[in-house]
């Protein structure tokens, strides 16, 4: 019956809706790439910094760099957990537990679940307050200047430099800069005393070429969350639109036949138009990807899961709370550890409800301490089967396969100032999600869950955004060459479609003042 209906209707009504739908593809597009099109210039500029810099927070590796090496005296003199009133009042909500030295005196350092860090002195069990004088003295070691470190007192989230996410809950901050235009800043933590966030004039100006141009992370804008979301997905989500009719027009407008007549098969003459066909045949798809996949970062509307682990799972495996005077004393730690040379802080975790102790001295230096038969001592990392032992009772599915990781893959991976521990243990579930499972030998910590949702996302954003493939990473600069030319391919469409604009503006701009009516003067 439809058949019947469509063979009736004039050839000419068909005619003039193909030329209807192709000139509205082609308005959209010529109004949509005007407006964009120096967006797309500033992405693929900014992307190529982006891909060397991130964000100014103090990485894990650098801030126990920093830390003082934690000596047996400062040991010797901690009092136990269970005697530090300030700790003890909120040890149900202690996340993270650590001791470490400043200006020569031990401290404990601890993350509640509500309100951040908070730290005491570990000789006396007293609040630890941070006074300029005690900050000024580790912002001289920071800074590793001749010159006195001015300071530019506290900043919460209303600075460039202190509005990010991980440093929210050392708020305040105290600056401290070498002064002068190049000056070199570090802010510290008014609650632990540790380097959160630290500038040198580079690493500013690689922020603002990057993250700053590239997703708008201005404070102002990042600030309000709304508007920041709103404005990324937006303006990534007609971009990708603008690509999608930009790909259709080109193979639209190319001349098909010519290919069997030898002639010319770009109908443009002029150069710039004709570049801007060629470049878009060519790196059309590219440009895309990307902004597509620039969109999906943002996940929007949350269609794709969170790859941390899901709360009440996190809890359950962790266990309770053991009691403040099961965990061991800093001394027993250090018995246990020996004479091993450069441990910067002792850290204190629980696994299904069981205390355990870790000498931590870079991300990769981790030696753990355990509970036997002979009180706390030195432990080897756990066993694949001592692991799978401490998920019994918890609601998950079978485990169908466990695989020890001694190396990244494309779905375990660190790039960068991301770190990651190796080797792990991957256990893939039984279940609709395609649950998998990543735990750390040397501390015990379930820390990571994978599931179809999280892998679907890893190549939609990371894979087509960043090019993280194992394939590119392992081999050197490969990497660095795949990033560098799909940009500056994506720069060169994007900078023929700014020349294009820019001519069709001064054309438009030229038309009307012609037409403009001639005003004449009055005689009197």
């Amino acid at each position: 019956m439809l058949h019947c209906v469509l063979a009736r209707i004039p050839l000419d009504f068909y005619r003039m809706a193909y030329r209807l739908v192709k000139r509205f593809l082609i308005i959209a597009h010529l109004y949509a790439g005007f407006a964009l099109c120096m967006l797309f210039v500033v992405w693929f500029v900014s992307g190529i910094f982006m891909a060397y810099y991130r964000a100014p927070t103090v990485n894990e590796a650098s801030r126990l760099d920093f830390a003082p090496t934690l000596s047996t005296q400062s040991a010797a003199s901690s009092l136990p957990p269970a005697r530090v009133g300030a700790l003890t009042s909120r040890w149900q909500q202690v996340e993270i537990l650590r001791l470490g030295e400043i200006s020569g005196r031990p401290i404990y350092r601890w993350r509640a679940r509500d309100t951040g860090w908070h730290s005491a002195w570990a000789d006396t069990g007293d609040a630890a307050e941070f006074d300029t004088a005690t900050l000024t003295a580790e912002a001289r070691r920071w800074l590793g200047t001749a010159y006195e470190p001015q300071y530019r007192g506290t900043y919460r989230e209303h600075s460039q430099w202190t509005f990010f996410q991980a440093a929210r809950p050392h708020y305040p901050l105290h600056r401290f800069s070498t002064g002068g235009l190049g000056a070199r800043e570090v802010y510290l933590s008014s609650r632990t005393g540790e380097p959160v966030v630290a500038t040198t004039p580079g690493s500013r100006l690689m922020y603002y070429l990057g993250p700053g141009l590239h997703y708008f992370s201005l404070y102002f804008v990042r600030n309000n969350d709304s508007l920041w979301r709103n404005l990324v997905n937006w303006s990534s989500g007609v971009a990708a639109a603008t690509c999608l009719v930009g790909i259709v027009l080109g193979l639209w407008q190319m001349r098909w036949r010519a290919f069997r007549q030898g002639s010319k098969v770009i109908p443009y003459t002029k150069p710039w138009m004709r570049w801007h066909h060629l470049f878009g045949l060519w790196f059309g798809l590219l440009a895309f990807t990307f902004v597509l996949s620039g969109l999906f970062s943002m996940n929007p509307g949350r269609i794709f899961p969170s790859a941390q682990v899901p709360s009440p799972l996190a809890r359950a495996y962790m266990g309770p709370m053991p009691a403040a005077d099961a965990v061991p004393s800093p001394v027993e730690v250090a018995q246990a550890v020996g004479a091993q040379a450069a441990v910067r802080e002792y850290e204190w975790q629980r696994v299904r409800g069981n205390a355990v102790a870790l000498a931590v001295a870079t991300p990769d230096q981790r030696t753990l301490i355990t509970h036997g038969a002979g009180g706390w001592q030195f432990s080897l990392p756990f066993t694949a089967s001592e692991l799978v032992r401490h998920l019994e009772g918890l609601e998950i599915a079978g485990i169908v396969r466990s695989e020890w990781l001694t190396a990244f893959d494309n779905y375990y991976y660190a790039r960068k100032d991301r770190w990651l521990p190796l080797p792990v243990l991957r256990l893939r579930l039984d279940d609709s999600d395609g649950t998998w499972l990543y735990l750390d030998p040397a501390t015990g910590r379930l820390f990571m869950l994978s599931n179809e949702g999280t892998r679907l996302r890893r190549w939609l954003y990371n894979g087509l955004h960043s090019f993280d493939l194992q394939l590119l990473l392992s081999r050197g600069l490969t990497w660095d060459v795949a990033i560098w030319s799909a940009s500056l391919a994506g720069l060169a469409l994007s900078v023929t479609s700014t020349v294009i604009s820019w001519q069709w503006l001064r054309r438009r701009r030229s038309r009307t003042a012609w037409r403009a009516p001639r005003t004449t003067r009055s005689a009197h």
